[in-house]
């Protein structure tokens, strides 16, 4: 053979070299199906409804305090409309002598207190959250008997929670808390008031209801309020309804 056919059998080997190269390279490009076990180094999220994912929320269900935001959202502020102007106009009157209470004896002080409780019967709680009725009250309060203060006291119970968070009805309680505080103390030390249990003028058809002690009205006032504690900590009305109801369970000095 001459130089040609050394030239063609190099020339063969070149090529028999490359086409091998060729089948390496693709061998080792060869994509794996996705069917494939192969380990890959790609993270995939798993997906939201999947039990293996590591934070799990129950959306189906609400615990306790979940419950209790939710019933604290729907409470509002006690509304009973507004006051009748006639009652309006009279209380006005009768705050005059309220500011300046110097009768010539006790018994005409029992008169005045029983005849503005009798003209505002069946309207206690709507003044109680009326601006200028809440104010009369307070003054009236200061000048009544135990038993009517026990008697408006008892009254509240109907719509404690929303009362303690009104603007003009908080004050009312706090009012009847620190009075009550007061007649505590004087039970403690064996004393009463000037105006005593039966003082009160009434009509001889009018059988005098049994109200509850202040003991029991102030416990009683605690079972309503412990549940809606955390809310009415963080209410601008109520909290300093607790303020006062912490003091006088505590047995302390209250700054009127």
């Amino acid at each position: 053979m001459g130089e040609d056919g050394k030239r063609k059998t190099r020339r063969g080997k070149r090529g028999g070299d490359a086409k091998k190269q060729k089948d390496i390279e693709a061998s080792t490009e060869t994509v794996l199906p996705a069917s494939s076990t192969a380990p890959s180094t790609e993270y995939t999220a798993p997906p939201m409804d999947s039990g293996d994912s590591l934070f799990y929320f129950d959306t189906g269900s609400k615990d306790e305090n979940t419950m209790n935001v939710d019933k604290e959202d729907k409470i509002s502020p006690a509304s009973y409309g507004l006051v009748n102007p006639d009652l309006q106009s009279y209380l006005k009157n009768c705050e005059t002598m309220l500011d300046d209470p110097k009768f010539e004896s006790i018994e005409d002080r029992i008169i005045f207190v029983n005849n503005v409780y009798e003209e505002m019967k069946g309207f206690e709680l709507q003044l109680t959250t009326d601006h200028e009725g809440s104010r009369i009250l307070e003054k009236l309060f200061r000048i009544s008997s135990e038993y009517q203060i026990r008697r408006f006291f008892s009254l509240m119970r109907e719509d404690t929670i929303r009362l303690v968070i009104h603007r003009f009805s908080s004050h009312t309680i706090q009012t009847l808390l620190l009075l009550s505080a007061v007649a505590l103390e004087r039970g403690v030390h064996g004393e009463t008031s000037d105006l005593a249990a039966g003082a009160e003028i009434e009509g001889e058809d009018e059988v005098r209801t049994k109200m509850p002690t202040f003991e029991e009205l102030l416990l009683e006032l605690v079972n309503t309020l412990t549940p809606q504690w955390a809310f009415l900590m963080a209410n601008e009305y109520a909290s300093h309804i607790l303020r006062v109801l912490l003091l006088v369970l505590a047995g302390n000095p209250i700054e009127d």
